[in-house]
């Protein structure tokens, strides 16, 4: 204990800086009473609940609420069937399917969705989701992980889950009325690399 407490007084913390300024060159305005899109922008593995999100996805899409998709990122090794699946049976409603080649096309793709969804079993830091916000992105996450500190605590209701039930309810309540997506971009506006990298400078200094 004594060998912890030492290592723990000289240790810090520092979070990971991601290029969100590069983003505002590919900024586009979002059109008034457009239909929503959904952004899943997760690798296609087990360890991100594809299922989850496939199976609460066909519900709302069953029950006539209206919506786009954006399914994109890594397939990864082993990627679940669940998303192919989807990206087929809802075809009608589904904008981006698959890895987008350019950060330019990407960035265009984050600006334009309204809603970003992680069903993650498990979260180191959230590179992608924290990029989506800073794209004005609301979010529909679990309530654990890294999601609390990305989120801010007055938005926790409204955008984290627990549960499957309390994932289909959130996201049902956004697809109807999502907050001001401002106050989002300033959480994660601080992981810019300008705000990070004098952390990482002063660290390594001392």
């Amino acid at each position: 204990e004594e060998a912890i407490d030492e290592i723990a007084s000289k240790s810090e913390v520092l979070p990971v800086g991601v290029d969100l300024a590069g983003l505002d060159a590919h900024r586009v305005e979002r059109g008034p009473g457009a239909v929503p899109l959904i952004l899943w922008n997760h690798r296609w593995e087990f360890d991100k609940s594809p299922e989850l999100f496939a199976h609460v996805i066909e519900k709302l899409a069953s029950e006539r609420h209206a919506f786009r998709l954006a399914i994109v990122g890594e397939p990864g090794l082993n990627p679940s069937p669940v998303l192919p699946a989807l990206a087929e049976s809802l075809a009608g409603r589904v904008e981006q399917f698959g890895f987008v080649p350019t950060r330019a096309a990407y960035a265009d793709l984050l600006w334009r969705s309204d809603i970003v969804v992680s069903t993650t079993r498990h979260e180191f830091f959230g590179a992608g989701m924290v990029e989506a916000l800073y794209c004005g992105c609301v979010p529909c996450a679990p309530a654990s992980f890294t999601y609390p500190d990305l989120i801010p605590a007055a938005l926790h209701e409204v955008c984290l889950f627990d549960d499957e039930a309390g994932f289909e309810a959130s996201l049902r309540s956004l697809l109807q009325d999502r907050p001001d997506s401002a106050v989002l971009r300033r959480s994660v506006a601080r992981f810019d690399w300008s705000c990070v990298a004098p952390q990482w400078d002063s660290a390594i200094e001392n």
